[in-house]
């Protein structure tokens, strides 16, 4: 109940029962159909900084190759 409280329609309730299979694509749905987590994730990905290394610095210490 007090993670329904809290979380309200953001919290995932799952029975620690069910299948493991099913709450995972559970998750996964929900992290896909997730506007918030769509755009943290791209963000993480694009302006990690070996991201930011390896698309922006490496070719200039490279030579522009």
């Amino acid at each position: 109940p007090a993670a329904e409280e809290i979380g309200g329609c953001d919290a995932i309730i799952f029975d620690a029962d069910q299948d493991p299979a099913r709450l995972g694509q559970q998750l996964l749905t929900w992290a896909e159909e997730n506007p918030v987590h769509r755009l943290r994730r791209r963000v993480r990905q694009y302006y990690s900084w070996d991201s930011i290394f390896q698309r922006d610095i490496k070719p200039l210490l490279d030579g522009g190759s």
